[in-house]
């Protein structure tokens, strides 16, 4: 049993974006200190929150169209989304970095935030499918 299976997708992929926008700037900050250790454990904690996100998303995704749809809806929305997240994502973080230099990081943390507050107002009003029979 996963945890997901026990507190629910929806749920657990709200907490991992509440986690982000509590930590994001603070784990950037991190970063910039420039100790090779503390940068680690930054990069692992903020992978390990997203991963808390990630994990459940594809199965909550596809779970959120009946069954004769359950393939394109799922592949769809999740392709439409990627651009602006995984396009535009980098593209304003790098502008960050050639705009402030290494200490860019406070920015890249808010457009993290900005990403996670996105994710939660979009997930809050989808279905949890945890303890729904699909078919």
């Amino acid at each position: 049993m996963y945890l997901s299976d026990v507190i629910g997708r929806k749920k657990l992929i709200i907490l991992s974006q509440i986690l982000v926008v509590a930590l994001g700037v603070p784990l950037f900050f991190l970063i910039e200190v420039g100790s090779p250790i503390l940068t680690r454990l930054a990069i692992i904690l903020l992978t390990s929150i997203e991963g808390l996100g990630f994990g459940p998303f594809g199965a909550f995704l596809a779970e959120q169209f009946d069954t004769k749809y359950r393939f394109s809806g799922g592949g769809l929305s999740y392709q439409l989304a990627t651009p602006f997240a995984g396009g535009l994502g980098p593209i304003i973080a790098s502008s960050f970095l050639a705009l402030y230099g290494t200490s860019a990081g406070l920015y890249v943390g808010l457009e993290l935030v900005v990403y996670a507050l996105i994710g939660v107002i979009c997930i809050i009003p989808t279905r949890e499918t945890k303890d729904i029979i699909l078919k």
